[in-house]
Parts: C-alpha cells; sequence; structure tokens
C-alpha cells in the first residue's frame, strides 16, 4: 500500500532543457531522466527542435505520440506517468552531426510504503495513515469518477463554476501549475488568497466530503499568465 507524500518540479532530478549532439548516421539518446525509488512522474509537457525522426521513451516503452517545438511544447493531458525513467531518442539519418535541443517538464511525487511497527513507525502515523487509506477507498466506492481539466489563467478573476448543475460538485482537486507565472486560487468564495501557487508545484483540495467544492476561482498577478491542470475526483 503507498501514500503519496510530497510533490516537486521535475527539474529537481533532471534538466528539463537539454542540448545534446546527434552524430550523423546515428541514434542517439538526446533527453534524459532517470526517477528515483519511492518516486512516481507525471510529464505534462515535451518538446524538440528538430525534424529528424525521434522517439518519446517512457519506461523504456515507446509513446506513439507527436511532441511539439522548443517554444510550443505538446502539452499531453492527461499527463504520462513514468516509474523509471523518461528519454527522447533521435535517428540523425543524415551526414553531419546536429544538435538537438529538447525539453520536457511535469511533477514527482514522492512515496512512501507503510512498514512494519519493529521498523520504528509509530503506531499513530500508522493508524492516521491507514485513516487516510480507508477514506480514499470510501471516496472511491461512493464517488469513483477522475478526470482532469485544463485551464488558462490571466490577471482577470476567472471562476469555475456549473450552472446546470449549480455548482461544480466536486469531491477534491489538485491544482497544477505549469506557468509560466504564479497563480491564487480560492475555493467556494472569493477572498483576498494570502500566498500564490508557484510554477511547478501542486496543492490539493479536499474538503472531507462529497460535492463539497462547488467554486474555484483562479487569477494571476497584473500583466501575468498561468497554464493550469486540475485533477479532478467528483
Amino acid at each position: 500500500m503507498r501514500i503519496a507524500l510530497t510533490s516537486f518540479p521535475i527539474e529537481r532530478i533532471g534538466e528539463t532543457y537539454q542540448s545534446t549532439v546527434a552524430y550523423a548516421r546515428k541514434n542517439t539518446r538526446v533527453h534524459h531522466i532517470e526517477i528515483p525509488n519511492g518516486h512516481v512522474a507525471f510529464l505534462y509537457t515535451a518538446g524538440i527542435n528538430t525534424n529528424l525522426p525521434y522517439k518519446l521513451i517512457i519506461d523504456n516503452e515507446e509513446i506513439n505520440e507527436k511532441i511539439g517545438s522548443i517554444d510550443h511544447p505538446t502539452v499531453f493531458n492527461p499527463p504520462y506517468i513514468a516509474k523509471k525513467n523518461i528519454s527522447i531518442y533521435v535517428e540523425n539519418n543524415s551526414d553531419i552531426d546536429k544538435t538537438i535541443q529538447t525539453y520536457i517538464n511535469g511533477i514527482v511525487y514522492e512515496e512512501l510504503t507503510l512498514q512494519p511497527i519493529e521498523d520504528k513507525l509509530e503506531l499513530r502515523e500508522i493508524k492516521e495513515k491507514l485513516g487516510k487509506i480507508e477514506k480514499i477507498k470510501e471516496q472511491e466506492q461512493t464517488v469513483g469518477v477522475v478526470f482532469d481539466k485544463k485551464i488558462n489563467v490571466t490577471d482577470k478573476i476567472k471562476m469555475l463554476y456549473d450552472d446546470e448543475n449549480k455548482g461544480l460538485n466536486w469531491t477534491a482537486v489538485d491544482i497544477t501549475n505549469m506557468g509560466p507565472d504564479p497563480v491564487y486560487y480560492c475555493v467556494n468564495k472569493w477572498k483576498s488568497p494570502e500566498a500564490p501557487l508557484h510554477t511547478n508545484m501542486t496543492a490539493s483540495i479536499d474538503l472531507g466530503r462529497k460535492n463539497a467544492i462547488k467554486k474555484i476561482y483562479f487569477v494571476c498577478d497584473k500583466g501575468e499568465t498561468a497554464t493550469v491542470y486540475l485533477r479532478i475526483l467528483k
């Protein structure tokens, strides 16, 4: 049984921008990130600056999907999940070496495996974590619908609300800011937020009961914008 603990941007475990020489008449790995043990990565974006044949490899399996340019990378919705590694290979079928620039970005989650009491994990902590697991199980049984949503945020307040259903009626939501700028958010009632959600960070909202989230408000500072991904439990 695993419980997700914390999240951090993928750049902590590998370079998001990489520049590598693809040698003539060779297949070259031009981007590679290893996922540490006990972690799982969510790949949200990828880009490359070449017209040469390439392959996106996740956990040693080829992903049959095109990726955009460095300036306009492809956004994966839902994201791809990587537990071992993320790589991009380029086949340089020309007679000259070429410098390839690549870009990938996403979020990495650290996981904790529950250990026996003899491993000095306090009984109280185990009970708390088991309680969270039971809560998640109950939500899956009574709600069970998870979906993703992408929104663009500007310096104008954006409210998410479903008029037909008189509210969003979400049980929980993970908010991931893919940047480029920080985002402020409020749940159910608009009020001046105290601190923003910075680029590549995730906030988890769970009000503890079904259909508790009726509205969500988003806004950036003046002149700034951001792309936000939502993973929603309904």
